[in-house]
């Protein structure tokens, strides 16, 4: 278990769920396209006068998730609004024209910057869905719980 493992299934996902928290502390989770990772920092294309920018005015805490058939990732961060234009231009795909469609120059966009802190994993993807297959049948067998543990690369790891 290792930050390798954590980053290959993160890095399996285009999009994840971004949650932050609103004024009163309640969570606000939104779907969002992962622009850019560098190492432990996550990055995202926003309008300006969004809720998820406001919420990390207030509170700059985020937690980012991703899920498939056979892998999930959560990861908890500490977030920030950025207003370059450079780093508007570098984190730019033209599939993001569809929520905005002035492109990178439109002066309502900011990036966030998300610096993942801690991270957990569960995969099950590949060879590892028939170890976790063989597990699976003999807890049905035994009457045991699966061991997680055994049966699937999963941890929790410092990012």
């Amino acid at each position: 278990m290792t930050k390798s493992d954590f980053y290959d299934v993160l890095d399996a996902f285009n999009d994840c769920m971004l949650l932050t928290f609103t004024e009163n502390g309640t969570p606000h989770a939104r779907p969002m396209a992962l622009a850019q990772r560098d190492g432990s920092t996550v990055w995202f294309v926003a309008d300006r006068a969004s809720a998820k920018v406001d919420e990390i005015t207030t509170d700059r805490t985020a937690v980012v998730t991703v899920q498939g058939d056979r892998r999930w990732a959560a990861a908890t961060g500490t977030a920030a609004v950025v207003d370059d234009p450079g780093k508007l231009h570098e984190l730019w795909s033209t599939p993001m024209r569809v929520w905005f469609p002035d492109g990178p120059e439109d002066s309502d966009l900011v990036a966030i910057r998300v610096d993942l802190e801690d991270g957990e994993y569960w995969d099950v993807s590949g060879g590892k869905l028939a170890r976790f297959g063989f597990g699976a049948a003999k807890s049905m067998v035994t009457g045991q719980q699966i061991d997680n543990d055994k049966e699937g690369d999963t941890g929790r790891v410092p990012l």
